[in-house]
């Protein structure tokens, strides 16, 4: 306990340093670290974010995530419960002219957790319809930043699901166009990458895979997480055993198995829950139930109790996100001393600062040189 204690407040000492350093819009010139859930459509990215975080995303049938969500958690113990739901616009979807620094845009503050899924909701749509011609995922991100009692202190992005196939001809550009913002997060050294995988999907066919190999070679900075474990039949969880043993699609971090709730048990916890509550105990609780009563799921925690659960690969992102950010931050201290020199540079090459009561007269000054050189080159005078 003395242990979790000290990673705790380590760990949150850490995020707030780059959470502040995000709040200035700082991560458009700098590698920040952060944790990014990427798999294919349907693989329980959401899912996962809502066991770790309590922020329920939006859920439905087929791709509901259609650009980058970021969610930072802290916890603030003498604070009631408060989101903040906000638009981070980076590009612009009809020029692709890029926003330096980029543009933030408030949404709402909300003081119930309930509210959450439609109004994150309304600001992915928000986001989506800026682009004149129309688009069904976008790099522009919608941030939802949590503080209150009980609130884990932990930043991640939640990324749109890789797609292998579309409803019609003309929206098949949207395979490519996902797989490239993907890659985007991915290529970073400062990312921890979250392979999140169906346990009932077979592993040998999971993009997902060969994308995180090509962008971490040596699986250094790549976990996989393993959804969905009670899909898995009764004698034939040997294999996921192996996985999480090590003994197959082996990962430097290794794997990790989480069962969250589904949506018939989330409707339900959501009845019973209170206020900001929103069930996360509740799914803890029938997480735990899985592992300590289900066939296979007491199977999965006698072989490799380590590798069950989201409380522990909360653990475990936690300290390698500390970890990540205490390693980078002499190199993202120089590059922002080096970006600050150059932004100095220019705002001196604009000419002396003025008093704001000397501005008006500047402005005509100019505007009288602008007047009378053109004039002059109308002349041929000059």
């Amino acid at each position: 306990m003395e242990t979790a204690q000290k990673l705790g407040s380590d760990t949150a000492r850490a995020i707030s340093l780059v959470n502040k350093l995000k709040s200035t819009g700082a991560e458009h010139d700098l590698e920040l670290p952060c944790l990014v859930f990427a798999g294919k459509q349907s693989a329980g990215k959401s899912s996962i974010v809502k066991a770790l975080t309590s922020v329920q995303l939006p859920r439905n049938h087929g791709t509901c995530t259609r650009c980058p969500i970021e969610v930072t958690t802290k916890n603030s113990p003498d604070e009631d419960w408060s989101c903040r739901i906000s638009l981070r616009i980076t590009v612009d979807e009809d020029t692709g002219a890029e926003y330096s620094p980029p543009v933030i845009e408030e949404c709402c503050v909300l003081a119930e957790s309930s509210m959450m899924p439609e109004e994150i909701g309304k600001a992915q749509k928000t986001l989506l319809e800026r682009s004149a011609s129309g688009t069904n995922f976008t790099t522009n991100v919608v941030c939802v930043n949590i503080s209150g009692a009980n609130c884990p202190d932990i930043s991640l992005v939640d990324l749109p699901g890789l797609i292998q196939s579309t409803e019609s001809k003309d929206d098949e550009k949207d395979i490519e166009r996902v797989e490239s913002l993907v890659k985007s997060y991915l290529a970073s050294p400062s990312t921890v990458i979250l392979e999140c995988i169906a346990c009932d999907e077979d592993l040998e066919n999971q993009s997902i895979r060969k994308l995180a190999r090509d962008m971490d070679p040596e699986g250094k900075r790549s976990i996989g997480v393993l959804t969905k474990p009670d899909k898995v039949d009764l004698g034939t969880e040997q294999s996921i055993v192996a996985i999480l043993r090590g003994e197959k699609y082996k990962l430097a971090q290794g794997y990790f198995v989480v069962r969250t709730p589904k949506q018939d048990e989330l409707n339900k916890l959501t009845e019973e829950a209170s206020e900001n509550a929103m069930s996360f105990e509740g799914s803890r609780a029938i997480e735990s139930e899985f592992f300590e009563s289900h066939e296979v799921g007491k199977r999965f925690y006698q072989e490799v109790p380590t590798r069950c659960g989201s409380a522990k690969l909360l653990y475990k992102l936690s300290s390698m996100l500390q970890a990540l950010i205490e390693e980078d931050m002499p190199d993202i201290k120089e590059d922002a001393e080096e970006a600050l020199a150059e932004t100095e540079k220019q705002l001196k090459a604009l000419g002396p600062e003025l008093q704001e009561s000397d501005a008006r007269m500047k402005l005509i000054e100019l505007a009288r040189d602008i007047s009378s050189n053109t004039t002059e080159a109308i002349k041929s005078t000059t």
